[in-house]
């Protein structure tokens, strides 16, 4: 048996639902500038050392709708590896064992 009319939404709490989804796609929003900014770095494919931790951290921001200092500062560390000259986002570590 079907839904009681009472059970189903009106046409009210629809549009409203409807709004939110729109506003949540704004492009003036820092998450979705901010995958713009992943995605742009996974096009230009100086990064695919980095594709699983850029598709990473673009797919929960997408998901979330939230970007965290975290994500931020990851994405800002694979951008300046890269400004550093090394091909491989590989950067050189002092040596801290002993001898």
């Amino acid at each position: 048996m079907g839904k009681r009319i009472e059970d189903l939404r009106k046409l009210d709490e629809l549009d409203q639902l409807i709004e939110r989804q729109v506003e949540a796609l704004d492009p003036n929003q820092h998450w979705y500038q901010f995958v713009g900014v992943i995605e742009a770095l996974l096009a230009s494919g100086e990064y695919d050392w980095a594709f699983g931790t850029l598709g990473g951290i673009r797919d929960t921001v997408l998901k979330t709708r939230r970007v965290s200092e975290a994500q931020q500062r990851a994405v800002g560390n694979i951008e300046a590896s890269k400004r550093d000259g090394r091909d491989d986002g590989w950067r050189a570590r002092r040596y801290e064992g002993r001898r």
